[in-house]
């Protein structure tokens, strides 16, 4: 038998991260027996709330629970001791995170809006001091020529590409290793025993389950879903706002993918070019997603998920806006004839040499990394951490399965110790 070790801070900590009193709790099960999603494979947040209560840590963060819950805010309305439990879930994630994070930085940014401040003002400024440098705002827009080329220093394009994803590798690696090896040790603790079962029999389960949480549980989200007000109109459902930021990501990944693979990145297609239809579908999505979440943040103040937006939340919304907003400008500038044309019908002059191209390119530029760095430190980082955590344990179910002897047939025979 494995030995838990206890941290009696562990609450106090967590509270840090913006948890209610929840030490008020008293573990009677309403919370698990209204929520919609806890079943046989998951009794939450009663479980989590117990285990911060008792500080198992370890027992805490390698929990898959704690990343199963959506916060649809049920538990925190029928709590009879108004513990927030709801609120308790989205602090231990946030919790969670720092624990994983290696450089500390969200321990510090998560607990104080200042810091917060500080930090997005720093890399603002650092960002802004190495790509003012290579712009040339005088430049004029060539057709059939990415204007990135145009108005920065292609050297500084192609080396400041790899530059960027290579930290981006580095900086969800280390939140990624974090995390894997907290979920792996969970395993070999209190997981089955596969000491009995084929390598080739681990990598089917590795495949099977990797593909199983993919499509039921990232692309389409089944538990989301199931969680779902009917009395809402379909396109103001949470689920639905959720799955539109999701898939306006994955498809405005897809266009800037094929794009690399396919043409010059120098060259600028028509606008009519499959992958721009995609990337323009893809932005329309992200934005009605964001848009229509930060309206109902600032709206229902009184409700238990949007009336608990975290200063990070609305880090994280404005972002996705501008990361859309901005895409759009820099195409209107790209693909619209001239802004002289757009100037000149409503009796607006603006000198035949001037364009904003350059000015929307260092802005979406801003924004895609501001957003890269920052990632790891919002709700950005539950794209990384749920499907890893489902998939680590979904792996240790289909090794269960394997490795658990089947029960044995009811006997009325008293066996005898000898």
């Amino acid at each position: 038998m494995s030995l838990i070790e206890l941290d009696p801070d562990l609450l106090q900590d967590i509270k840090k991260y913006g948890a209610f009193d929840v030490s008020a709790c008293f573990n009677c099960g309403t919370c698990t027996a209204i929520c919609p999603l806890s079943d046989e494979d998951g009794e939450f947040p009663r479980s989590i709330i117990r285990l911060a209560q008792l500080g198992a840590k370890e027992e805490l963060l390698n929990s898959k629970e704690l990343w199963l819950c959506y916060y649809c805010g049920q538990c925190s309305t029928t709590c009879p001791r108004e513990a927030e439990p709801g609120e308790f879930m989205a602090a231990a994630r946030r919790y969670a995170i720092a624990q994983n994070d290696v450089t500390r930085i969200s321990r510090v940014v998560y607990k104080s809006k200042a810091a917060y401040v500080g930090f997005l003002s720093l890399l603002t400024i650092v960002a802004l001091w190495i790509m003012w440098p290579y712009a040339d705002f005088s430049a004029t827009l060539q057709p059939g020529i990415n204007p990135t080329w145009i108005y920065f220093d292609p050297e500084f394009v192609h080396w400041g590409g790899l530059v960027a994803g290579g930290i981006f590798a580095v900086w969800m690696g280390l939140y990624f290793l974090g995390l894997f090896r907290h979920l792996m040790r969970q395993l070999r603790l209190y997981g089955p025993d596969s000491t009995g079962v084929s390598i080739f029999s681990k990598l089917k389960i590795w495949i099977v389950s990797l593909f199983r949480v993919v499509f039921t549980e990232v692309l389409y989200q089944r538990r989301y879903a199931t969680d779902q007000d009917t009395s809402v109109p379909f396109r103001r459902r949470r689920w639905v706002l959720h799955m539109c930021m999701m898939w306006g990501f994955i498809l405005l990944f897809a266009s800037t993918v094929i794009n690399w693979l396919t043409k010059p990145i120098e060259i600028m297609v028509p606008i009519t070019y499959p992958t721009h239809i995609l990337g323009i579908a893809g932005g329309l999505l992200l934005v009605y997603g964001a848009t229509r979440t930060m309206i109902f943040h600032a709206r229902r103040r009184d409700d238990n998920y949007y009336g608990h937006a975290t200063f990070s939340d609305w880090v994280f919304l404005t972002l996705t806006n501008l990361l859309g907003i901005s895409g759009f400008l820099l195409t209107l500038d790209i693909y619209v004839p001239t802004w002289q044309q757009w100037a000149a019908y409503f009796n607006i002059y603006i000198p035949e040499w001037q364009t904003f191209a350059g000015y929307f390119i260092i802005f979406h530029l801003l924004i895609v990394g501001l957003y890269i760095v920052l990632a790891p430190l919002n709700k950005g980082a539950h794209a990384f951490y749920r499907p890893l955590t489902l998939w680590v344990h979904e792996y240790g179910k289909g090794i269960k399965a394997l490795t658990t002897p089947e029960e044995e047939s009811y006997t009325d025979e008293i066996p005898i110790l000898t």
